[in-house]
């Protein structure tokens, strides 16, 4: 008996409190102070999680040349792991395990032909293919681009020559991903800034149409008293007469 009353006074007390706070959610949702209070804390919320997140992008420009370096990282770690193993198979082809100056002699050579130093090689990761773009000669470099002169190793603008072969539909796709994004951002400014501009538009003429009403009643009113006076002053026997005060023909 005692647990039963005890479970009947927790449901009853439950009960009332389900009921109060129904109550309340019912009076907050009727009152639009409350409403409009709460609309004010989410937006005030949503501007400050905007602000973190551009003040998150200034803090960290690089993600465009922090993605470029993972990827010759990559690149690089890859073309390791490649001339590992073939040093590893024509070592096997050759059935001379033991003599490390003939693994040496049939290691692939990847730096033949290259015209970039340990340093540059270390730094960025990627062997550059022998060509004239590179070659230093007499004549002036040719232009990339931004409209500078090209350098070895190219710049950041001319990705298509910096980036890694193997890894360059991807980088490409990212790149071009990056501009649509750009120019959408742009195209929506663009739009945002057209549509505040005819909004002004038309409600500068409605404050004009609705100034020159106004300006017609005026007149309209000035005209109506003037006529009033001159029939005052002209007098007659029915001026003052109830219903015959001069009223406007317009």
């Amino acid at each position: 008996m005692r647990e039963d009353g005890l479970l009947r006074f927790i449901n009853w007390n439950n009960r009332l409190e389900l009921n109060e706070w129904c109550s309340n959610k019912l009076i907050e949702l009727a009152d639009p102070v409350i409403q409009e209070e709460k609309r004010k804390k989410k937006e005030e919320e949503k501007r400050r999680q905007v602000e973190a997140y551009k003040e998150a992008q200034l803090r960290n420009p690089g993600s465009l040349e922090s993605f470029f370096a993972r990827l010759t990282e990559n690149a690089r770690k890859r073309r390791e792991e490649q001339a590992r193993a073939a040093m590893v198979a024509s070592v096997s082809r050759l059935g001379n395990l033991d003599d490390e100056g003939t693994t040496e002699a049939n290691a692939p050579n990847d730096r033949e032909g290259t015209q970039v130093d340990e340093q540059e090689e270390e730094a960025l990761g990627y062997y550059l293919p022998p060509s004239k773009y590179y070659a230093k000669c007499d004549e002036p470099p040719p232009m990339c681009w931004c409209g500078d002169p090209c350098k070895s190793p190219p710049p950041l603008c001319d990705f298509q020559q910096w980036i890694d072969t193997e890894r360059s539909e991807e980088a490409l796709e990212y790149i071009s991903s990056w501009k649509r994004g750009k120019a959408r951002e742009k195209e929506l400014a663009a739009r945002h800034k057209a549509e505040r501009e005819e909004e002004e538009r038309r409600r500068e003429e409605e404050r004009k149409k609705a100034k020159e009403k106004r300006d017609k009643e005026r007149e309209r009113r000035r005209e109506r008293v003037r006529r009033a006076k001159e029939a005052v002053e002209a007098g007659g026997p029915d001026v003052l007469r109830k219903g015959k005060w001069p009223r406007c023909t317009q």
